[in-house]
């Protein structure tokens, strides 16, 4: 996970350093909804294969799914689960996911600069 801390954190809160309990539960509210879009609704490549040619890399990816059609493909995942990801996928509004993001991202920011400015120092955000 360290590799993606800009693409997964650092694009979605910022840099700012949240130690309230009213930032916890806006941070976990947005990884909630996040992890919801990245797991149901952004599709991501999959190296396949990785191979070594002197000093060069030649990368094979497969075509790019989101991790739960994955798991709807993988003839290993049992029947229950299917199902709970089938509808959870039929459930889910796209648009509205990556609104409620877009207002929890501002709520956080509002309140890291409400602290800022209660604590010119440094302290607090």
């Amino acid at each position: 996970m360290e590799q993606k801390n800009f693409d997964a954190v650092r694009k979605l809160v910022g840099y700012a350093r949240f130690t309230t309990p009213r930032a916890l539960e806006l941070l976990n509210e947005i990884y909630r909804v996040q992890g919801v879009l990245q797991n149901y609704i952004y599709p991501s490549f999959k190296l396949i294969e990785k191979t070594r040619i002197g000093s060069k890399y030649i990368k094979k990816y497969d075509s790019p799914k989101t991790p739960a059609v994955r798991l709807l493909e993988d003839p290993g995942t049992n029947l229950s689960t299917r199902k709970k990801i089938q509808l959870t996928l039929e459930s889910l509004n796209p648009v509205a996911l990556a609104l409620e993001v877009n207002n929890l991202q501002e709520k956080l920011l509002q309140h890291a600069q409400i602290l800022t400015s209660a604590y010119p120092q440094g302290r607090g955000a």
